[in-house]
């Protein structure tokens, strides 16, 4: 996969944009408008989600206020761009994999709880009607 990257796809997808009938960067065009579509799509629910997590007692709140949302939305473009600006994609993997590692704590803990739980209680009744096939 790395090699069709590195090597292939470069040498296919530019020639095939040269052959278009329009300049390249006008080719660029639409493939780039929908890639900043997709990432506002993607980070007005993110922001929505973030800032209802921040706000007290938000049960039954249908939303968080305008001012916290645009709040968490300038913290995470100006994070984002910092990132990218100063380590590239590398300072991009790097924010992932800090952001990714608690949730990899927590994930192996809940598997691990699950099998201890599984141990001690198997026999139980509850249990067994939990593993029963209900087809």
């Amino acid at each position: 996969m790395c090699f069709f990257l590195d090597k292939m796809a470069p040498a296919t997808i530019m020639p095939t944009l040269a052959a278009m009938p329009s300049r390249t960067d006008e080719a660029m065009g639409p493939p780039m408008l929908s890639i900043l579509e997709k990432s506002v799509t993607m980070a007005d629910p993110m922001t929505s989600t973030i800032s209802l997590m921040t706000i007290k007692n938000n049960i039954g709140v249908n939303g968080a206020p305008a001012q916290i949302k645009l709040m968490w939305g300038l913290i995470m473009g100006v994070t984002s761009l910092v990132f990218t600006l100063t380590g590239g994609l590398d300072g991009i993997k790097i924010v992932k994999t800090i952001a990714g590692s608690p949730i990899l704590i927590v994930g192996l803990a809940m598997m691990i709880l699950f099998i201890v739980y599984i141990v001690k209680h198997g026999k139980s009744k509850e249990v067994q009607d939990m593993m029963v096939d209900r087809s």
